[in-house]
């Protein structure tokens, strides 16, 4: 308690130095939290699916290219698909980035956009349904079958004003 009472009278005869210990004070609280935040949101919370503990992310690695998260190539992936016996399913996804015209033509205003192809099961495996329309079909994941897109909430509230008719 004397030492409380101590370090009290201290603080109150240096005010300047009282302003730098609160100041020093809350910029650590304030960065301890906004690390924590960003940690928690980043590392710890469960990804938004029906069983996160069960998905697994797999790559290709190539050492003597010097690639050690390569993107797996689509015959590999046919591959896995085909012969493995471990997984519920199996899903590939690959990011690319498109250009969107709007109207007649490919005229009108541009904007790119952020794409993700996907297989089939791609929702399936995540345990996802749309909200509106279908799925994705086994069938569409050939080339020339494979015309088919699914919008994301944000983007279909954007671009289309959240328009029920611009689905299927």
């Amino acid at each position: 308690l004397q030492d409380w009472r101590y370090a009290c009278r201290m603080l109150v005869r240096d005010p300047w130095f009282t302003t730098l210990v609160v100041i020093t004070l809350a910029l650590g609280i304030g960065a301890n939290g906004a690390i924590f935040s960003v940690v928690h949101a980043v590392l710890l919370r469960e990804l938004p699916y029906a069983r996160p503990g069960e998905l697994v992310m797999v790559w290709e690695s190539r050492p003597r290219e010097g690639k050690y998260d390569n993107v797996v190539s689509p015959a590999d992936f046919l591959d896995w698909r085909a012969r493995q016996q471990v997984f519920d399913g199996i899903a590939a996804q690959w990011g690319t980035r498109q250009t969107l015209t709007s109207g007649a033509g490919g005229v009108g205003e541009a904007e790119q956009i952020g794409v993700a192809n996907v297989s089939a099961s791609f929702l399936g495996v995540l345990g996802v349904t749309p909200a509106l329309g279908r799925d994705f079909r086994a069938e569409e994941e050939q080339a020339g079958r494979n015309r088919v897109v699914m919008l994301n909430h944000g983007f279909w509230q954007r671009r289309f004003g959240g328009n029920p008719n611009v689905v299927g």
